[in-house]
């Protein structure tokens, strides 16, 4: 009615339809064009429809495959913050793209999307593990930090269908207690035996 009223063509984005029997619902882009008669009165409307249903379809599970993906981060965030453990991702170039975790010792969002390879550039342990990943391994390696602190970091890389890296999962454990328990022990059995040859 808008068309023949106003003598302007009209383009219509995803109108749905649904078929006769109800089983399926169609999207088309529609251009209508006015007809007109030999004195320029409009007399009709020609329609023009391009069935874009895949596309739709296509993004609309997109969309709720992200809408998924964001709530399971924030849900695996919410877990980090309460434990002694820290999870971050960065790509084949060191970016970050994921980084959650109480343990971290710093606000996520000042360091998400920087060069993991840059911000740890002075540590020769944390660039040799990288590296390691990068290149493909599976590891651990225990960390020292600074405060009497230690992690055991698990690199994993993560590849796509074709065998290319795609990303690398670094989970980093605090296991400054276990160790300093693991030193105490081998001390105390230390002075068992010192004790024992005495005797």
């Amino acid at each position: 009615l808008q068309v023949m009223a106003s003598g302007q063509q009209v383009t219509l984005r995803e109108v749905q339809v649904t078929r006769p029997d109800g089983t399926e619902r169609l999207y088309y882009d529609m251009l209508v064009h006015p007809l007109r008669e030999p004195g320029g009165a409009v007399d009709g409307i020609l329609l023009i429809g391009t069935d874009v249903t895949a596309a739709v379809e296509a993004r609309r599970a997109l969309e709720e495959q992200s809408e998924r993906t964001r709530r399971a981060e924030a849900q695996l965030s919410a877990v980090l913050e309460k434990g002694p453990l820290f999870v971050v991702t960065f790509d084949e170039k060191g970016t970050l793209r994921f980084v959650a975790g109480g343990e971290l010792r710093v606000d996520p969002a000042t360091i998400l999307g920087r060069n993991a390879l840059e911000l740890y550039a002075d540590d020769p342990v944390s660039m040799a593990a990288m590296r390691r990943a990068l290149a493909g391994e599976t590891f651990s390696v225990l960390v020292p930090r600074p405060g009497n602190v230690t992690y055991e970091i698990y690199y994993t890389p993560i590849r796509d269908r074709t065998g290319k890296l795609e990303l690398v999962v670094a989970c980093g454990v605090n296991v400054s207690l276990r160790l300093r328990a693991e030193e105490e022990r081998a001390r105390i059995h230390d002075k068992m035996l010192q004790t024992q040859k005495l005797e």
